[in-house]
């Protein structure tokens, strides 16, 4: 009995906190409330938050990860930047990260919220298979599956040659025990779709969507060769200036694209943005992942949240995604300088124990700036990434594109910002 009147004691204490901030906002008061009761309760679904968050599927015995070759230390922090990303098996099956949580209790997990860690990070190994899918088409075997990259709660990932061209490639099959499940077979197609629909060069490059002989859903994709961005922050730590920001621009310039194909993508986390390297050896951004994308212009309709659910990442969510609201194209320029802020200073913007909590310091939480953490940065950098990490969407960057003009503008040295501000 205590137990329960202490936690509703927090409970009327935070959703006091939440009409103070909603006020303060202009954001829907019962939105929120739905939210933190969901969230609050999602402690009480299983005996630990964590626990809850990756108990979606059984997982296979843990195998312990790879541990990263080290990277050289760079002589200035400007200079620096961190040799080739190793080819990790690991980081593909974060393009499929959908370990989720439902932050109802006694829900099995929610097909909107992914937790911060993979399947595959969770212990899921990947390697050859003894037998892997026999995928035919019309009775013709197409694409020869060499070996398994990633796996998530929807589908897994296959490195994959396909034997009429010869070409490399990667195949993302739909899981048998999702396989029949049409909901999920919707959401396969739909991915497929609206990645398929932006072609840029910082986004990986989708080719569709096939139906084997047996009904199941695989799409065919880019295969990329290199790691996470993930993978570089967890082995090189904060990131030099010139390279955090070279990485940004592109990952800007990809979400230009998705949002001038009137698309928002609602999931940008350093797992969907991957790394490469072009002929010169320098970093080349491939945005994946388009399981959360939706709409926002054209015929097409929305597709909310239902109420009381959250859409998006945890540790990269905008405030409006974390109460179910609609986001936008302000939605993603918050995860993408949440993103920025963890390349400059090597953690998260928050950090907290359960993803109800992480949850709330999004929604209210005022994040210790990031020259605090990076005191080496520029006011204008500084300036920059505390701004994509407003509160309130109108005030934020309106577009990744002007974004991306104000990191350019505070890369510029001080003499030449400063004429460009005369001249104007």
């Amino acid at each position: 009995m205590d137990g329960n009147f202490q936690r509703d004691r927090e409970l009327a204490d935070e959703i006091e906190r939440a009409h103070k901030v909603a006020s303060a906002a202009r954001l829907s008061v019962r939105s929120m409330e739905q939210a933190l009761i969901e969230a609050l309760d999602m402690e009480t679904s299983a005996g630990t938050a964590t626990r809850t968050a990756l108990q979606v599927a059984p997982a296979p015995a843990p195998v312990p990860a790879p541990v990263p070759a080290p990277i050289p230390a760079a002589e200035t922090r400007e200079a620096k930047a961190p040799a080739p990303v190793a080819e990790d098996r690991g980081t593909l099956a974060e393009s499929i990260d959908f370990a989720q949580i439902d932050l109802r209790p006694g829900a099995r997990g929610s097909e909107e919220l992914t937790s911060d860690t993979s399947a595959t990070e969770s212990g899921d190994p990947s390697g050859v298979l003894a037998e892997p899918p026999t995928l035919r088409d019309h009775g013709v075997i197409r694409f020869h599956l060499i070996e398994r990259i990633g796996r998530g709660g929807m589908a897994e990932v296959y490195e994959a040659r396909e034997l009429t061209s010869g070409r490399r490639c990667a195949v993302k099959v739909i899981r048998p025990e999702s396989a029949d499940r049409p909901r999920t077979r919707a959401r396969f197609r739909r991915e497929a779709e609206l990645m398929a629909r932006v072609r840029h060069p910082n986004v990986a490059r989708c080719d569709g969507i096939r139906e084997a002989d047996d009904g199941t859903l695989y799409m065919v994709l880019e295969y990329i060769e290199g790691g996470s961005l993930k993978s570089l922050i967890r082995s090189s730590g904060e990131l030099g200036a010139r390279t955090a920001v070279s990485i940004i621009l592109q990952l800007l310039r990809a979400l230009d694209a998705v949002h001038a194909a009137g698309l928002v993508h609602r999931d940008i986390k350093p797992s969907n943005v991957m790394l490469t390297r072009d002929e010169d050896g320098r970093y080349v951004v491939k945005l994946i992942d388009f399981g959360l994308a939706e709409v926002v212009l054209g015929p097409a309709t929305r597709t909310p949240a239902p109420a009381g659910r959250t859409l998006g990442t945890p540790a990269y969510v905008a405030p409006e995604q974390a109460m179910g609201l609609d986001a936008d194209p302000r939605s993603d320029v918050y995860s993408a300088s949440a993103v920025l802020y963890e390349m400059f200073t090597g953690v998260r913007v928050f950090r907290a124990r359960s993803v109800n909590h992480l949850v709330l310091m999004h929604l209210h939480d005022k994040p210790v700036p990031v020259r605090e953490r990076a005191p080496w940065l520029s006011k204008d950098l500084g300036f920059a990434v505390m701004k994509g990490l407003r509160k309130r969407q109108e005030t934020r960057f309106p577009t990744a594109r002007e974004f991306a003009r104000g990191l350019a503008r505070a890369m510029r040295p001080r003499s030449a910002a400063n004429a460009v501000s005369r001249d104007n």
